[in-house]
């Protein structure tokens, strides 16, 4: 019996479709922070690490983007303004040209829908400077849904939404740990590394016709 065609493409947004370093956010806002946390290392550490960072609760849509401005006051003695605090915080993102391409060769050959881990600050900026977030058939984001990959209820969230099953989706994601819990459940995964790369994937899933060009 052949396979299920792919009826739904799961995106994730950043390194996919846009290039991004956290690291630049400890660098600007370093200099306004107190004590140890002006090394931007630790206040990337405290910000970002994988388990006890405090922007996950910001991506989980837990507080606000004032609140989360508030506990880094608070936790590592932000002393930037708001304003100037949104600014450095977000200016941190450039389209990947090559990946966006295959986003719009595929618009309307399947659904698409965009499944990101983000926060208000991040989307807000990504949506005004890249247009081609308005290309996705629905757009499922941890801050506004209080899930994050790879948690197996914000994928099962977006098979629901879409009314496909699992076995009719594909995820294309950077992160393997999210492609290996989308596969748990079913889904088809695949590891994202570059556009060329994923071009074949498309290719011999039957949603694109010919190979990947620049």
């Amino acid at each position: 019996m052949a396979a299920p065609a792919i009826r739904l493409l799961l995106w994730d947004l950043g390194k996919v479709l846009v290039a991004f370093d956290h690291r630049l956010i400890a660098e600007r806002l370093a200099p306004d922070a107190f004590g140890p946390y002006r090394d931007p290392e630790r206040l990337f550490t405290a910000i970002f690490h994988p388990a006890t960072g405090l922007v996950h609760a910001y991506d989980e849509g837990q507080v606000t983007s004032r609140e989360f401005h508030a506990l880094l006051r608070a936790t590592c003695g932000l002393r930037a303004p708001y304003a100037a605090f949104a600014r450095k915080w977000s200016a941190i993102f450039a389209p990947i040209p090559e990946t966006i391409a295959l986003l719009e060769r595929l618009k309307g050959r399947c659904e698409q829908v965009l499944l990101s881990n983000t926060n208000a600050l991040h989307f807000a900026y990504i949506a005004q400077h890249a247009p081609f977030i308005f290309l996705f058939d629905a757009r499922i984001l941890s801050f506004r849904v209080g899930l994050r990959k790879p948690d197996p209820a914000i994928f099962r969230l977006a098979l629901d939404c879409a009314d496909v099953a699992a076995e009719e989706t594909l995820l294309i994601d950077d992160r393997p740990e999210n492609v290996a819990a989308a596969e748990a459940l079913g889904i088809h995964g695949h590891h994202f590394t570059d556009a060329e790369q994923l071009a074949r994937a498309l290719l011999h899933c039957g949603l694109l016709e010919r190979p990947f060009s620049r």
